[in-house]
């Protein structure tokens, strides 16, 4: 069972790999159009947002690669016609990247959304701390006063179970 196992991962992880290098190659062709049409039109603003370097693609995270390839293929898409007229880059070959995209988002890892998760925890255990916190000071604390002097041996009791005591 364990070697069945090993083999479904490696193939996952080989189709992944696989499904990135050739979204890489669709993006460096998609971002060199793009790059051009940028350059000759001197709009610096999205000159700057194309990656036309493979190895800058395939050092980028999983994630990250997806975001740029819906960035990129959403400039493009508003390009269109131009891109068409004047670069051969067809309205099919943008659904071709979309797809491969389509392919390798469920490839990858979901380490950011649960990441994201069980910091939204904490932070959630960390507010109601603080709250409980609140309570026992500004509250309890204040209305424990009065049994200062109304029922010492009461007022006493609570004073030692508020005592942390470290084991």
């Amino acid at each position: 069972m364990g070697e069945e196992a090993s083999r479904t991962t490696k193939g996952k992880t080989r189709d992944k790999n696989q499904i990135r290098a050739i979204l890489e190659k669709k993006l460096v062709v998609l971002s060199g159009t793009v790059s051009a049409y940028a350059a000759i039109t001197s709009n610096e603003t999205l000159q700057n947002t194309v990656i036309t370097s493979k190895a800058a693609l395939e050092a980028k995270k999983e994630t990250d690669l997806v975001i740029y390839s819906h960035t990129l293929v959403k400039q493009a898409e508003a390009l269109q016609e131009v891109l068409t007229n004047e670069y051969g880059m067809t309205t099919s070959e943008l659904e071709d990247i979309k797809t491969t995209v389509a392919e390798f988002k469920p490839l990858i890892g979901n380490a950011k959304p649960e990441q994201s998760a069980i910091n939204a925890a904490k932070s959630s255990i960390d507010e109601h701390i603080k709250q409980g916190k609140y309570l026992l000071t500004a509250i309890i604390d204040k209305l424990m006063i009065r049994y200062q002097f109304t029922d010492i041996t009461f007022f006493n009791e609570y004073q030692q179970s508020r005592t942390i005591v470290d084991a």
